[in-house]
């Protein structure tokens, strides 16, 4: 692996609150924050760090297995002080896409309309990862109408705008009850 690839890797691990096999604490997060940015003004491939950071780091935000914002913007501001707006201006449009609910996720999320519950995060395209933005499922009935109610709202207050779904990228809790 590319080295670029290898400290995003250990970024990640990081910034989930473990490492090796133990968990970790902010002050030790912290820590390893300057360690990295200090380690990133050696390497050369900071293109490949930047994308490998990118695909992880929209898989810790929307699998909420970070352990914390405020870490991921720590980091993103120490990048940022190092390499400037323009390498970070990715990371930080991620976190504010999360930050921000909209009010059409809101508004759909307070009518209550279906039997279960559907949490819709509204993400801007150009921020986030290639493989995030669009994926072609087969969905059961009930979620089709949840997700097609949920399209007409949006376009009612965002008729300029496209909507797809990541639908590989989300999550689903299913319980059963037996007798």
């Amino acid at each position: 692996h590319p080295t670029g690839e290898l400290i995003a890797a250990f970024v990640d691990m990081i910034m989930r609150g473990k490492r090796k096999d133990t968990k970790i604490g902010e002050t030790a997060i912290s820590a390893a924050i300057v360690e990295v940015n200090e380690l990133l003004n050696l390497l050369n491939d900071r293109d490949l760090f930047q994308e490998s950071h990118r695909t992880l780091l929209a898989r810790r935000l929307l699998g909420e297995s970070s352990f914390s914002n405020e870490s991921e913007r720590e980091f993103i501001g120490k990048l940022k002080e190092s390499r400037g707006p323009s390498y970070t201006n990715k990371f930080e449009g991620m976190l504010t896409d999360l930050a921000s609910p909209d009010d059409v996720s809101r508004e759909f999320a307070a009518r209550g309309k279906s039997d279960f519950d559907l949490e819709v995060k509204t993400l801007c395209h150009g921020h986030w990862p290639p493989p995030f933005q669009t994926t072609s499922v087969t969905l059961p009935p009930l979620l089709r109408s949840a997700t097609d109610d949920f399209v007409a709202l949006y376009r009612s207050k965002q008729s300029s705008r496209k909507v797809d779904f990541a639908l590989a990228e989300g999550t689903m809790t299913v319980r059963g009850f037996f007798s």
